[in-house]
């Protein structure tokens, strides 16, 4: 025996109100919503309803429960999403700051810049914490490029150093320059 499907509650609005605001409403979320209600009115299954709106079965229900508790109001498009906290502010003054000083002016440890400083600074000047990353994303938007730190041959040791330009121990893994 399967159970009994729930009834979708009208809301005050008959189904000619429910398809002229389906009609007029833009945004796909809350057509989807009204589009299942709309069907479930008219005693189509779940699963018909979810392949009409090409969404799963557990999405339908959830419209549908959503719908039954809370009105006109579950199409209110609610699925996250967040606002940066980095104004613009912030970010013409860390570009300012990225292309006219250095780390050092700061009283940060550092003579380039890089995100983790870029962030303490941020820090200082506004006592907001940024992760490394959103400085990075930020400035990769602003058409920033880096390089990552190379280790310099010129700190080797100078035997090392023409040892290896000349290729006097080669090992099985490199080959010999001739």
């Amino acid at each position: 025996m399967c159970r009994k499907p729930f009834e979708i509650i009208k809301h005050g609005y008959t189904i000619e109100e429910l398809k002229t605001m389906r009609n007029r409403i833009e945004d796909n979320y809350s057509r989807g919503i009204l589009t299942a209600v709309l069907l479930r009115i008219q005693g189509y299954n779940n699963k018909y309803i979810a392949s009409d709106i090409q969404k799963s079965l557990q999405t339908v229900i959830t419209y549908l429960k959503n719908w039954n508790k809370l009105g006109l109001k579950s199409l209110i498009d609610n699925r996250g999403g967040s606002e940066s906290s980095f104004t613009a502010e912030m970010k013409q003054d860390l570009i300012v700051t990225l292309n006219t000083s250095t780390p050092n002016k700061y009283d940060l440890i550092g003579n380039n810049w890089t995100t983790p400083l870029l962030a303490q600074y941020i820090y200082q000047e506004y006592g907001v914490l940024y992760s490394d990353e959103t400085i990075r994303r930020i400035l990769k938007n602003e058409n920033y490029t880096f390089k990552r730190a190379q280790p310099k041959p010129t700190k080797a040791n100078t035997l090392e150093k023409e040892a290896f330009k000349k290729n006097d121990n080669p090992s099985r893994y490199c080959r010999r320059c001739f």
